[in-house]
């Protein structure tokens, strides 16, 4: 079968992404998320794309980008063959990652832009992995939301447009949330992920939510990378924020508070267990646990000590433990 040919002129505006084969895992640490992102950032740099909207979830990316010198499918070959290269030298792995050439839509008018920005906002949202597309760390509207600026994002035609659209002069999170994302209806909501199955490309499985659970998501996701390559997947990232929405999830529900052990030696059951699960579920340094937990990086290194000793020898503890993860890893498995 004869390549797709590819509508990508110069300047021209394209929905794209691509996915890892056999359903497997792309995205599986916070360092391979940091790495697609530099290749990224070095085409930025080279003048090459200009990339206002971006998603990376576990299994996929999406993105909402320019080409000044169109050459679309140079650029984005460039970027993820280098990515892969890096993902395969860290893990002592050869052979393809992707499950095949990018899919790309091209944008005609503004408003297929702002409409593809905005589904690629709600990405991790339909997929579980954040409330919102603001609290979502792995995708552009949380720079919107924060007002940060990585190095790979342009952010100069959003922020002209929503002011347009919001007729002031200055941009403000606000007003994006308003002009580009807003409340999403339920018809709104299928009519994504109609979009979202469509984008696949023919003959082949769709980007959507996979099958339902045959027991857990971790044995799942090992299974799907053995598939495809025989490897096993490294440390999964979910979003912290996913991880912290599920402990207050099973807080509610369970004893609060809750103490686990005597004397010197109880620990806070919920607090010890966010921790573990901002180190193992979402790849968090350990500075970056302690900002989120107003402690400090030797407290959180105590407190994941502890993690260890009571997942061993308390069954109350591991127990729930257990049924937290699965319930983080749940929102990572629906992509």
């Amino acid at each position: 079968m004869g390549r797709i040919e590819r509508l990508d002129e110069a300047g021209a505006w394209q929905h794209f992404g691509n996915r890892a084969l056999a359903h497997r895992a792309m995205f599986e640490t916070a360092e391979d998320v940091k790495g697609f992102e530099r290749e990224l950032t070095r085409a930025s740099d080279a003048g090459r794309i200009q990339l206002p909207c971006l998603a990376t979830l576990t299994t996929h990316f999406h993105g909402v980008a320019r080409f000044p010198r169109g050459g679309m499918s140079a650029v984005l070959r460039d970027i993820e063959s280098a990515y892969v290269r890096d993902f395969n030298l860290r893990r002592d792995r050869d052979g393809p990652l992707v499950l095949g050439p990018f899919f790309s839509v091209r944008l005609f008018t503004d408003e297929d832009v702002l409409r593809s920005v905005r589904y690629v906002d709600f990405n991790a949202v339909l997929a579980g992995m954040a409330a919102h597309p603001f609290a979502y760390e792995n995708g552009s509207a949380f720079h919107y939301a924060h007002g940060s600026c990585p190095p790979w994002m342009r952010r100069e035609w959003i922020e002209r447009t929503v002011c347009e659209l919001a007729g002031t002069s200055i941009f403000s999170a606000a007003d994006y949330e308003r002009q580009i994302l807003g409340p999403m209806s339920e018809d709104e909501r299928r009519t994504i992920l109609e979009t979202y199955e469509r984008l696949a490309r023919g003959g082949g499985r769709a980007l959507g939510p996979a099958e339902g659970v045959r027991g857990s998501v971790r044995d799942w996701i090992r299974e799907r990378c053995s598939i495809a390559d025989g490897t096993a997947p490294g440390v999964f990232v979910a979003a912290s924020t996913t991880v912290v929405e599920a402990v207050e999830r099973w807080r509610q529900r369970g004893p609060n508070p809750w103490i686990i052990g005597r004397g010197t030696s109880a620990r806070d059951g919920w607090a010890t267990m966010l921790v573990a699960l901002l180190r193992f579920a979402s790849a968090q340094r350990l500075d970056q646990i302690a900002i989120r937990t107003g402690t400090k990086p030797d407290s959180v290194r105590r407190t994941l000590f502890a993690h260890r000793y009571l997942f061993a020898w308390s069954r109350e503890y591991a127990g729930m433990f257990e049924l937290v993860l699965s319930d983080v890893l749940a929102r990572v498995r629906r992509l």
